[in-house]
């Protein structure tokens, strides 16, 4: 805390000395304040020092304000005055500059605060405009007028529409195919199905109606509500890293541009339930199935046998307790995935993963092939309600595509919509999908 000056021209001198310290209790004055500099020198026991014409009690007194120690005793001499007073101005130059960086500090932490402050009240301020406000502009009132004009533009009724077959006594020709579906669906125990025929044969409508036959049986697993949920196996698109999954499903982490703002926010993963936890209780038809990729075959095949989908993230954390409960029940226990699968497909049953097939029963719809008369359908035939009501009734007419099939010996006067009949002997479908 002391240390020897050499001797220089007037420096040991009394006055001189009394100076410097005048100077440096005004300089601290300066800094504190006066009446802060009175009560910090009160506190440390210098105020009596400050005021003393004593050389060395001013120079104690004036080391314990710099030092901010009120142990500091008066056992100097006055050589070592000089020495002192250099120490106390190096003491009082750092503490400036500390308290100039602090003061930087605070000034930069001070305009931070104020930004962030601002920001929260511009956010407050658009939710609440946002509350009282309509989400509808003079746009989108346009655009919406423009939409409804366009749901009554409509051509006219689709011959497939009208034709699909409602109930399975409409699927014609597929007798052994059908009671062969309804045997492994129908059933206490229903199990998975591939379902292989040409297109337009009537797979869709097929598996359609038998889980429809399935919900009237008493023993049937199927409940009243069982869903069918029908999809594309060829039109399947998926990300790898699991970014994207609309079959089995996906997490979107708080960095995924699709994440909930609320979770990304808290950093928080959410994970989204795929067509197998929708068709939970039902059908899941996959049309098509030999076209999806084999590694997303592979990875629904884990799917039926553990029948629940499980979800992992590297953001997710069970402590967090900012994650909502169903999120911790997905991550922890995985989303139900209990359903009938149903495969369709145009392909040969060696062109099937063997793995599929293992796992599958496989019904085979057949061609027709016996001779049929085909009729069109009349072009200027009125799409009334009754239209449906004389498919029906007319003996022996089977929807094929956009076409009516329809046994040789039926006669065109019980049908008298149609414009024509001819023979078709080559292989039709039964019905459309």
């Amino acid at each position: 805390m002391t240390r020897k000056t050499t001797d220089f021209p007037g420096a040991n001198s009394e006055e001189l000395l009394k100076r410097r310290i005048g100077a440096m209790f005004s300089f601290l004055a300066s800094v504190y304040g006066p009446e802060t500099l009175v009560l910090k020198a009160g506190k440390l026991g210098a105020l009596k020092g400050m005021k003393s014409h004593d050389l060395l009690q001013q120079v104690v007194a004036l080391q314990k304000v710099v030092y901010e120690d009120p142990t500091i005793g008066a056992s100097l001499s006055i050589d070592e005055i000089p020495g002192i007073l250099e120490d106390c101005q190096e003491e009082i130059a750092d503490h400036i500059a500390r308290h100039s960086i602090e003061q930087e500090i605070e000034d930069l932490v001070s305009r931070k605060m104020q930004e962030k402050h601002e920001e929260y009240l511009k956010d407050i301020k658009k939710e609440i405009l946002l509350d009282n406000s309509s989400p509808e502009t003079e746009q989108t009132q346009k655009k919406l007028k423009t939409l409804v004009k366009l749901e009554k533009r409509s051509l006219s009724r689709s011959a497939l529409t009208i034709l699909r077959p409602r109930s399975l006594k409409h699927i014609v020709g597929q007798d052994r195919a059908i009671d062969a579906l309804l045997a492994k669906i129908a059933s206490p125990y229903p199990q998975h199905v591939i379902l292989y025929g040409p297109p337009g044969i009537g797979k869709t409508s097929a598996a359609r109606l038998v889980l429809q036959e399935s919900k009237k049986l008493p023993f049937s697993p199927f409940a009243r509500k069982a869903p069918f949920i029908e999809t594309d196996g060829s039109t399947l698109r998926w990300d790898p890293r699991e970014i994207t999954n609309p079959l089995l499903g996906s997490v979107h982490d708080p960095i995924y541009q699709g994440a909930r703002r609320d979770f990304a926010d808290g950093g928080v993963p959410e994970p989204k339930l795929g067509l197998v936890t929708a068709a939970t209780g039902g059908v899941l038809f996959i049309d098509e199935i030999g076209e999806m990729d084999p590694l997303l075959q592979n990875k629904l095949l884990k799917v039926l046998e553990d029948k629940r989908v499980f979800f992992d993230s590297s953001y997710y954390d069970p402590d967090d307790p900012r994650v909502p409960e169903y999120v911790k029940r997905l991550f922890s226990q995985g989303a139900p995935a209990d359903f009938v699968l149903v495969g369709a497909t145009t392909r040969d049953p060696e062109e099937i993963s063997p793995a599929l097939r293992s796992r599958c029963a496989e019904v085979a719809l057949s061609l027709l092939t016996a001779p049929f008369t085909i009729f069109t359908i009349w072009a200027g035939v009125s799409a009334s309600k009754n239209t449906s009501a004389h498919l029906d009734r007319s003996a022996g007419l089977i929807s094929s595509g956009s076409l009516v099939v329809a046994p040789t010996s039926t006669k065109s006067a019980g049908a008298p919509w149609l414009n024509s009949r001819f023979t078709y002997s080559g292989t039709r479908g039964s019905s459309g999908s």
